[in-house]
């Protein structure tokens, strides 16, 4: 996975190991200063991935704040040793930490949570029934609304499918995100085992996706282009971008059961 470490201030490659060194040898405060400061621009950098699908009453320096949290914890558990690149490594800590600040928030209108369960169960349902992905019209016609009341309905809901590292995996299961993409040594067989197998079936559940979904997941996600980058390639505006990830985040969360969904067709 690409990562966004061009964006991280730049410094010299034996400058930055001989923070790292320093800092996990004695535990200097001086060296875990540079390095949060040489890697603030990848807490940056995230927050204005995460930004655009969010409230105007949301503020980045509230989202950077709770990033820099997370990049603390990635420096202070980070091993140096590893083969991983710390900007890969801190990545989910930094996401972990935002999103957790903005559920802390409770920025979502229940009002707003109750139409996406709806709408993720339209997609789950429909998409099981039909054997391959629903059109906009089958959802509306299955929502019983019309094809603007459904746009209205996928920009009104593009904000809850942030989803947290905290997230279960699926109905159930206790096993979370976290867990999945923890860079941690040592895992038993059985675990390794059951951590393929899940990412075989979030892989196969991306496949059957539309084509431009799949794409714009692969930029946004692999490629960590922002929405902006994302449409600048594709051709189309961030705000339609912003509208098909939401779509494909429903497609996926009604394949891979991810939350607890409660189907009514009334609004």
């Amino acid at each position: 996975m690409k990562t966004p470490a061009g964006k991280a201030k730049k410094a010299d490659e034996k400058v930055v190991n001989g923070w790292w060194f320093v800092y996990k040898k004695n535990g200097s405060i001086e060296a875990k200063n540079s390095l949060i400061e040489h890697y603030l621009a990848v807490v940056k950098y995230t927050v204005s991935r995460i930004l655009p699908g969010l409230p105007p009453h949301v503020h980045p320096d509230d989202l950077i704040s709770a990033g820099v949290t997370g990049l603390i914890e990635a420096i202070e558990n980070y091993d140096i040793s590893s083969n991983t690149k710390f900007e890969s490594f801190a990545n989910f800590r930094i996401h972990g930490s935002i999103i957790d600040e903005l559920r802390a928030m409770d920025w979502v209108p229940r009002s707003i949570r109750n139409k996406a369960r709806k709408l993720q169960a339209a997609y789950s349902v429909l998409e099981r029934k039909l054997g391959r992905p629903a059109t906009d019209t089958e959802v509306s016609e299955f929502l019983n609304i019309t094809n603007q009341e459904f746009d209205d309905l996928i920009n009104e809901t593009r904000c809850i499918n942030i989803i947290s590292l905290n997230t279960p995996i699926k109905r159930g299961d206790s096993t979370q995100f976290s867990e999945i993409i923890a860079d941690t040594k040592d895992k038993l067989p059985a675990y390794e085992m059951q951590k393929k197998d899940r990412k075989r079936l979030i892989i196969e559940a991306i496949n059957q996706l539309p084509k431009q979904e799949r794409l714009v997941l692969t930029l946004y996600y692999y490629e960590e282009m922002t929405f902006k980058e994302v449409g600048e390639v594709i051709g189309v505006s961030e705000s339609r971008i912003s509208q098909i990830h939401t779509k494909a985040i429903f497609r996926l969360r009604g394949k891979l059961d991810i939350s607890e969904v409660v189907f009514n067709a009334s609004y």
